[in-house]
């Protein structure tokens, strides 16, 4: 064999190779899922069929996993999305843009129809303005949700712009919206409404897994019952931590100048100082639910009166 034809042999090996390799991972189509399709999808990829620009603002840090009871729970099969110990947390900031999301869907009437209708799919669906969204209930609803980070891949039913729901796998770290039950309702990577998922006899999984993927032990978060704060596991100490139900971290920077103006005395000369200070502060919104207090009468003890003790006056 000569060196030109040696050459040409590799160079087709290759192509053959190259070939096989783009050929080992099938992504499939969320357009037009198959039965028992479910789509692996990457904690910070937009995926095939994203609802529309990522909300996601924090940085993904290392997740440790489930703490406590959460970690018994989810070696593959239900648990409840109240659980300690479930979901990852931050303290000093969200790790989603909620109301970046919210602005998006209200310039988007169409948008905005088809994510209500996909969180209306789910006849388990409540949050404080009851079991239905409309297009007008979005800022409210959004509010009320949580954003935390997924401590185990999870399954879903997502939702892509103009597509039909399909199943899918989120990946362990992945930034996500839960409701007061600890249903994660939004993918904050795209923006996307979820709902429980639904039962995939032998699922045909689509997209390359990621390290540590094991399609035995997959979360599927049930409703919990409605709590004020979640029982998160900060992600950079590890510790578990009160993270308050709805809590949203605005960072707003706000800047101040003043000026003041110096004379001396048999001068006609002045000197003007400029002072600018800028503070940055946390804005801090919570959605709070009012409960109705019931309240027992409380039934006075009756009041005697002793009347005074007669008088004698001696004679």
């Amino acid at each position: 064999m000569t060196r030109h034809s040696f050459l040409a042999f590799i160079a087709a090996v290759a192509v053959v190779l190259g070939g096989c390799n783009s050929k080992s991972v099938d992504t499939g189509d969320p357009s037009h899922p198959k039965a028992n399709d479910v789509f692996l999808e990457a904690m910070n990829a937009p995926g095939a069929k994203p609802f529309m620009h990522s909300v996601a603002v924090a940085p993904v840090p290392p997740v440790g996993g489930p703490r406590g009871a959460a970690a018994r729970a989810t070696g593959g099969g239900s648990v409840r999305g109240t659980t300690p110990g479930l979901y990852g947390g931050l303290r000093s900031q969200s790790p989603c843009d909620a109301m970046s999301g919210v602005d998006a869907l209200s310039a988007d009437d169409a948008r905005a129809q088809q994510w209500v209708s996909a969180l209306n799919s789910d006849p388990d669906l409540s949050w404080s303005g009851g079991s239905k969204l409309s297009t007008a209930d979005i800022s409210t609803y959004v509010t009320e949700l949580t954003s935390v980070f997924l401590q185990t891949d999870t399954r879903v039913t997502d939702r892509g712009r103009n597509a039909p729901a399909f199943q899918a796998v989120l990946e362990r770290g992945s930034a996500v919206m839960i409701d007061r039950q600890g249903v994660p309702r939004v993918r904050c990577a795209s923006f996307s409404p979820l709902v429980p998922p639904k039962t995939a006899s032998s699922p045909k999984y689509r997209g390359a897994p990621w390290d540590g993927f094991e399609s035995g032990k997959l979360a599927v978060i049930a409703p919990g019952a409605e709590v004020e704060a979640f029982r998160v596991v900060d992600v950079h100490t590890h510790r578990l931590f009160d993270l308050p139900a709805g809590q949203q971290l605005l960072s707003t920077t706000t800047t101040t100048s003043s000026t003041t103006s110096t004379t001396t005395a048999g001068d006609d000369t002045s000197t003007t100082l400029r002072r600018t200070t800028t503070t940055t502060t946390l804005k801090r919104v919570t959605t709070t639910t009012a409960h109705t207090a019931t309240t027992t009468p409380v039934t006075a003890a009756p009041t005697t009166t002793t009347p005074p003790a007669p008088t004698t006056t001696a004679g």
